[in-house]
């Protein structure tokens, strides 16, 4: 359980468009830009969203972090921006 959390609005948008492929990728990433609540941010490729691939990757680090669902992200504190 996380200390904080979005918003229940925020985490239905965001399962709804991993759910359905309705996001607006960012064009300089080619990707599905996130929020954690840890303060991070990443993104997912558009091709592996597409392909429900939820491989994210964390900006500004070296890390790739595989969550096997779109509620996995979410779970674990991740949201689109």
């Amino acid at each position: 359980m996380l200390d904080r959390e979005w918003s229940q609005e925020s985490r239905n948008f965001t399962l709804a468009s991993l759910r359905s492929g309705n996001f607006v990728p960012n064009a300089e990433l080619d990707g599905v830009i996130f929020k954690n609540v840890d303060g991070r941010f990443g993104y997912i490729k558009t091709d592996d969203a597409v392909l429900e691939k939820y491989c994210m990757r964390i900006i500004g680090e070296d890390t790739l972090i595989e969550y096997p669902d779109a509620e996995s992200v979410v779970a674990n504190g991740w949201v689109i921006d």
